[in-house]
């Protein structure tokens, strides 16, 4: 008895330490500790427990074959289960990588997930070894962590963290998940598709070994033969992107991939990636349609306003008929205060196409900006009849008959809607015209009074003011902004952009159309 006990705390301390060490071990202890603790309960309870009536013999066996029937009934059950053991459900594991692994016998050692692990060792092993698995630290070193986390994260020297392991092939999820990694494969000269599903992607070693793998991959998130997306609206992302990619090593000249890849890329909102396929494409087809067009509207996006004008002027001299481009050049001068210029680029849209509604809806604005009420009302209904909901040339035209009825007043409120997009000279403009229309109107003096004021030109702030006072001597808005201009002029005041307008209407600002 006592070797027993002694066997027993033995193993409960073995037990006790590995639950400490993993917590993957820690049914262990209860597991073990179990017939122990059941004695001395029942140790404890002997004393108090009535005495035991005898069982017959058949009803025992009985019991025994009912207990044993069950326990083989749950364990049939569990074995049809789908996802019984490791095999686990469709949607949780890479059981398409599995399959391709086994049919087409790629040597070398795997680099894998963390999750996907202790899965890839039952399905695989020994024929593949796993790069790790979710023991972690109680099996693989400190060593093999670090490469790990490098090679997951495509951090410095993550390629020469698999040279250095021998992998031949990569299996990992095919979700955003995995994007650094799976951008790094993409850029990589070094790695190709060999297989791809919903759930996860395998990259194969660029080998002489490989090759007829890697020739035998078959595209689905696009048609080679049309340059077209194929089966892509049912795929994620980035197996769309990773197969241009893959398509793209082997043919490196193929313009038509390199141009989807791009309008990906665009579509996606990934400027700096867009930007670099379509120059790509533009050295070397420099006149190739709508190229030049979309990297003007990168860096319009980017805010790269001189680049932006120099690829859209690209686009109209090679396509001098398309409405969009003329109408992106026009909304580029527009913004930047070039009326001349932006109504030029408005009407050659027109006259390529008079139903482009974008340009008539711009060339509208142009006519406010110009003070031409009656025209910008034409051009806002012609919008109107080409398109009844085009809702920005609806709100511009209710401005510019406002605009005809009270001129001083609608000045303003544009002036008030330049001010709140932060352009200064937009809305000293406007405020100047509400003057000149009326010039004793005190609220349009007190806003051109508070441009000059941000603008640094307190001087200027300060008489605007005192105008405003002399015209409305109760305006405590001009009279508060007074001592702050005062103030700032004196060198005491805060930064000039704490100071607020003095508004005095509602700011509908009008809406320009961008294709």
């Amino acid at each position: 008895m006592a070797g027993a006990a002694m066997s027993v705390t033995a193993l409960m301390i073995i037990a006790g330490a590995a639950s400490a060490a993993s917590a993957r071990n820690a049914p262990l202890l209860p597991l073990i500790a179990s017939p122990a603790i059941s004695r001395q309960f029942a140790r404890f309870l002997g004393a108090y427990a009535p005495a035991p009536r005898p069982f017959p013999a058949a009803w025992r066996r009985a019991a025994d074959g009912l207990i044993a029937a069950a326990l083989l009934g749950i364990v049939a059950w569990s074995v049809r289960r789908p996802d019984f053991l490791a095999g686990g459900r469709e949607n949780l594991f890479p059981w398409g990588a599995v399959r391709y692994i086994e049919e087409a016998k790629p040597r070398g050692r795997i680099f894998n997930t963390r999750d996907w692990g202790g899965f890839l060792i039952w399905m695989l092993y020994p024929n593949y070894r796993v790069f790790i698995d979710g023991r972690g630290p109680c099996v693989y070193p400190p060593e093999v962590q670090e490469e790990y986390g490098t090679i997951e994260g495509a951090g410095d020297g993550w390629g020469k963290a698999l040279d250095r392991r021998g992998v031949n092939l990569i299996l990992i999820p095919a979700g955003e998940k995995s994007r650094p990694l799976l951008d790094a494969l993409d850029a990589s000269n070094e790695w190709r598709l060999g297989f791809w599903d919903a759930r996860s992607a395998v990259f194969l070693r660029d080998t002489a070994a490989n090759r007829p793998l890697i020739e035998a991959y078959r595209y689905r998130a696009f048609d080679e033969s049309k340059m077209a997306l194929g089966e892509a609206v049912l795929e994620t992302a980035p197996r769309i992107v990773s197969e241009l990619h893959n398509y793209l090593k082997g043919r490196p000249d193929s313009i038509g991939a390199r141009n989807l890849l791009a309008g990906i890329f665009l579509n996606r909102g990934m400027t700096d990636r867009a930007i670099a396929e379509y120059e790509a494409v533009a050295a070397s087809h420099p006149r190739l349609p709508r190229v030049h067009y979309n990297l003007g509207m990168l860096y319009s996006r980017k805010g790269e306003v001189a680049r932006a004008i120099a690829e859209y002027e690209k686009e109209t001299s090679a396509a001098p008929s398309f409405p969009p481009a003329w109408n992106n050049l026009g909304r580029i001068y527009f913004e930047g205060g070039d009326f001349k210029k932006a109504l030029d680029c408005f009407k050659k849209a027109l006259k390529s196409d008079p139903d482009y509604v974008h340009a008539r809806n711009n060339l509208g604005l142009v006519y406010m900006e110009e003070g031409k009420a009656a025209e910008a009302i034409g051009e806002f209904k012609k919008a109107l009849a080409i398109d009844p909901a085009y809702e920005a040339a609806a709100r511009n035209l209710q401005i510019a008959q406002e605009m005809e009825r009270s001129p001083a007043e609608t000045l303003n409120r544009l002036g008030q809607g330049y001010y709140l997009r932060n352009n200064l000279a937009g809305a000293e403009r406007q405020f100047l015209k509400a003057i000149s229309h009326d010039p004793r109107y005190a609220v349009a003096m007190g806003n051109l009074g508070v441009v000059f004021l941000r603008q640094g030109r307190t001087a200027e702030a300060i008489r605007q003011f005192k105008k405003v006072l002399e015209i409305a001597p109760d305006d405590v808005a001009a009279r508060r902004n007074l001592a702050a201009a005062e103030s700032v002029m004196a060198g005491a005041g805060g930064p000039a952009g704490a100071h607020s307008l003095g508004f005095a209407y509602a700011s509908p600002v009008p809406r320009g159309g961008e294709r």
